[in-house]
């Protein structure tokens, strides 16, 4: 009786999945962002953007560096019920033999040098994953993000079903919120509701909630 309890929220769970991404998808492709081939394999839709990446099909994860990898790991757990898939370090530039132009490794490949980092891969929901970096060297790293309006800033966005009570989440576990949320009835963004906060780090993220209309 269990069992089939759980597999008919599965069934649930995954026909909800179907439903958001089938809503985006159309979105996109009527809006011409992306077109869809039909060459793609094991059943998966392959999605080409109009830059023309030879063979593009998704995105793979999302970079974030914070100043403490294990309270990361820890809020992402506990926050969104994300999956730890690898652990690596600490890793040292000072450890690792030169590149044969010169650089250290850590410049050659990453652009720091003299980099000591830690870093975790970590599976984020149904779709994507996000790697956390925790770089301990060099001691002249900037200690505080990038705000919305400097190039570089970026933010990750998170769909939810409802954003008042996921926003009361988030602020219970160390999440500010800014003042007000986007609602828009009508244009483009017409049925989309969304909120930005920051996390504990200062890095900001988007909730978003869709009509589904």
């Amino acid at each position: 009786m269990l069992l089939c309890y759980k597999l008919v929220l599965q069934k649930i769970e995954w026909a909800s999945e179907v439903f958001f991404w089938r809503h985006r998808l159309a979105r996109a492709v009527r809006w011409n962002f992306l077109k869809v081939s039909n060459d793609a394999n094991c059943g998966e839709i392959l999605l080409t953007s109009r830059a023309g990446l030879p063979g593009f099909r998704h995105v793979d994860h999302i970079g974030l560096t914070v100043p403490d990898l294990d309270a990361a790991i820890a809020f992402y757990e506990k926050v969104f019920g994300a999956e730890i898939l690898h652990r690596l370090g600490p890793i040292s530039a000072d450890d690792l033999p030169l590149m044969p132009s010169g650089l250290d490794w850590m410049q050659a490949h990453l652009d720091v040098k003299g980099a000591r980092l830690e870093k975790a891969l970590m599976k984020l929901g149904h779709s994507i994953m996000i790697e956390l970096f925790q770089y301990d060297e060099p001691g002249d790293a900037r200690k505080s993000p990038p705000r919305n309006c400097d190039i570089g800033a970026h933010h990750v966005a998170y769909c939810v079903e409802k954003l008042e009570p996921a926003i009361a989440y988030l602020v219970s576990q160390g999440c500010r919120p800014m003042e007000g949320l986007f609602d828009m009835d009508e244009g483009p963004t017409a049925n989309e509701r969304s909120q930005y906060l920051s996390d504990p780090w200062g890095n900001y993220l988007e909730l978003m909630e869709y009509s589904g209309k």
